[in-house]
């Protein structure tokens, strides 16, 4: 399945509610999303803690108040057509997506309760999934035990520490550069989904055959609309075929083993 970072943020400004319908046209399984906490304790998406980079304003999201983040221009700097798109809150990207397309939420700054509260408003437990660090997940899991979790996962001896967890994750979230077929069928035969990442600035199709081999899960792509020529063109080759999502994933709509 496809994953799109941060929204499909070749197309539209990462982040936004444009860029996860972009995703939605494109036909992706998931579209992750980074959320921060406001001033007054509202959960908005934006991947810095400042919103310098990617809006017309500055300073950090924490010392702001949602009056003043909903105030910002998020789409002017990524093209002028996008002029008066607005930074949306968790709780919009929920509706959003809902019926559409899953959301990967990145926690970047917020506090577990504020998460779990979101995914009980929006009855998100079986649409959305978060992405953390160990101490994050496990945070929010013993918040509320319904939220799929991801855990970040930076070299191969601590995604064996995961695989041997009696509380396992939903999934993990290594980088494909060190991955093997070996560990993802660990992870597999542990009931770990697994959510990679395709190293290194220049997405291409050895990257994506390296994925299908090992039986990675889930692909993260920045460059959505080139991941999905590679896998058409592999289609038929090399034994690679279309399949329908695993049990476990019933998202997913197209799946390419």
């Amino acid at each position: 399945m496809l994953m799109a970072h941060r929204g499909a943020k070749k197309f539209a400004p990462e982040n936004t509610l444009a860029a996860i319908q972009k995703a939605v046209e494109l036909g992706m399984d998931f579209a992750e999303v980074d959320v921060q906490s406001t001033r007054d304790g509202h959960l908005v998406l934006m991947h810095d803690p400042d919103v310098d980079r990617t809006t017309d304003g500055r300073g950090f999201v924490y010392d702001m108040s949602l009056g003043q983040v909903k105030a910002l221009d998020a789409g002017a700097r990524f093209h002028a057509g996008f002029k008066g798109v607005r930074v949306p809150t968790l709780e919009e990207a929920f509706d959003a997506a809902r019926g559409q397309i899953q959301l990967c939420i990145h926690w970047k700054d917020a506090t577990p309760e504020a998460l779990a509260r979101s995914f009980e408003q929006a009855h998100a437990w079986d649409s959305a999934v978060v992405l953390g660090s160990a101490g994050q997940v496990a945070a929010l899991r013993r918040v509320d035990p319904r939220i799929r979790v991801i855990t970040d996962v930076y070299s191969l001896t601590a995604l064996e520490a995961v695989v041997q967890l009696e509380d396992r994750p939903y999934g993990v979230s290594p980088s494909l550069s060190w991955l093997n077929a070996e560990v993802v069928a660990e992870c597999h035969a542990a009931g770990i989904i697994v959510f990679a990442d395709l190293p290194g600035p220049v997405e291409d199709c050895v990257q994506i055959v390296t994925a299908v081999e090992m039986g990675v899960d889930v692909v993260q792509t920045d460059d959505p609309d080139a991941v999905l020529r590679c896998l058409d063109a592999l289609v038929g080759q090399a034994g690679i075929v279309r399949k329908q999502p695993l049990a476990a994933n019933p998202a997913g709509r197209i799946r390419w083993t």
